[in-house]
């Protein structure tokens, strides 16, 4: 049979499948994702134009992809569009799925992909460091941080440390749309019959079991944390099955479980954005602290290394990337880390302008997005285009002084020419 995945065993022509499944960007995402769940390690892809030329309706009703791209952070992607999803995409898929297939699963990443999923395994995929980045610190050294070399955090004082210099880090902290999460273990309320069950949940095995009534039930229903499987009467296997689908949407933080009638509570959960992971305590989760909700807490957060010029990492890096017949030795070169002064074959990458109570975000050399009152707006919202409309000229002799004389700005940082 041949290639074509979007008939026959998936269920019939489907034209929106036919055009995530001929999307280079589609397949080489779709094996990112597949491959952060046995590696920890993802990938990005360049765009190209699908192969799908339906009908004018059919394009019309097709998802709508954002292939523009963006290397103005420092992070440079790696590239791998593939010719075909490899069985580990396929396994992936299914996971995605839910239980209702491969093809359910493929539509879920691919919703992932176009920002219309409610998680955001696309996005933390998105963000992770594939190459080396260096930022100018406050002392005037520069600080490394090298793609897959993380540090592990629990030290309550030095996660809040952490938590008050980056705001991505603290967003780690909530369940929202722009993070890829997952709830690990919980207790929750499921209805049945008219009686309110409570059951509490620890990774893949079943805890406990309560009713309304004051009972204790796990044994009728679990053994070893595992659901039976078989049970005497109808009704009790059908409250199994209900307890398997409720677990799961659970976990995968199914927006229907954050409402009250699953009233969580006792939740530990795990939240990533690119290399930065968190796992995060929370007591009850409810509208806002005032209504029974509380704070979550960061236990754990894992995060990138700030590493020195000697240290073994980057002195290893240097090394393997000359090997590859590209050397950026400059980077830890003396006139770079003991004056300050922008390596040969490099440039300023991002960095942040104070203007008087604002915060001008600074991207290659120009304006980019702007702080004012606590709150970001970027370079495409009408709040910074005023603002550059006003002040446009003052802002780029600005820019051009915190530049001249190849100057590295306190938190700058810098990336190949």
């Amino acid at each position: 049979m041949g290639g074509n995945y979007a008939i026959s065993s998936l269920g019939g022509y489907d034209p929106y499948m036919m055009y995530a499944l001929n999307s280079p960007n589609y397949y080489a995402l779709l094996q990112a994702q597949a491959g952060n769940e046995t590696q920890g390690a993802g990938q990005a892809a360049t765009a190209s134009e699908p192969a799908f030329k339906g009908s004018d309706e059919e394009l019309a009703n097709l998802p709508k992809a954002d292939y523009s791209e963006s290397n103005n952070t420092g992070t440079i992607l790696g590239v791998g569009a593939t010719a075909a999803i490899t069985i580990a995409g396929l396994a992936y898929a299914a996971k995605r799925g839910n239980g209702k297939g491969i093809k359910a699963g493929l539509k879920a990443i691919w919703n992932g992909i176009t920002g219309k999923a409610d998680d955001a395994a696309a996005e933390g995929v998105s963000k992770k460091l594939n190459e080396i980045k260096v930022t100018l610190g406050a002392d005037g050294k520069p600080r490394y941080q090298i793609p897959g070399k993380t540090t592990k955090v629990t030290d309550q004082n030095e996660i809040q440390r952490l938590l008050d210099e980056n705001k991505e880090l603290r967003s780690l902290s909530g369940l929202g749309k722009n993070i890829d999460k997952k709830i690990e273990s919980a207790t929750f309320k499921l209805e049945d019959g008219g009686v309110i069950n409570t059951i509490t949940f620890d990774g893949d095995k079943i805890v406990r079991i309560t009713n309304n009534n004051g009972a204790d039930i796990t044994a009728q229903f679990v053994k070893d944390g595992k659901l039976l499987s078989s049970f005497n009467n109808v009704a009790d296997r059908e409250f199994a099955t209900k307890i398997e689908q409720a677990i799961t949407k659970v976990k995968n933080v199914d927006k229907e479980v954050l409402g009250k009638q699953y009233d969580l509570s006792d939740i530990t959960y795990t939240t990533r954005i690119g290399d930065n992971q968190a796992k995060v305590f929370r007591a009850k989760i409810n509208a806002n602290t005032q209504n029974g909700g509380s704070k979550p807490e960061i236990k754990e957060l894992t995060t990138l290394k700030d590493l020195d010029a000697d240290s073994d990492e980057v002195l290893a890096y240097i090394r393997t990337q000359r090997e590859a017949g590209n050397d950026i030795s400059a980077i830890i070169g003396k006139d770079f880390v003991e004056k300050g002064k922008l390596p040969n074959g490099f440039k300023i990458g991002t960095f942040n302008m104070q203007d008087g109570n604002n915060l001008i975000r600074v991207v290659d050399g120009k304006a980019d997005g702007i702080t004012i009152g606590g709150v970001f707006y970027d370079g495409k919202s009408d709040k910074f285009k005023a603002y550059m409309e006003k002040h446009e000229k003052a802002i780029n002799d600005m820019i051009k002084d915190a530049l001249k004389d190849n100057k590295i700005p306190e938190g700058a940082t810098i990336l190949p020419i």
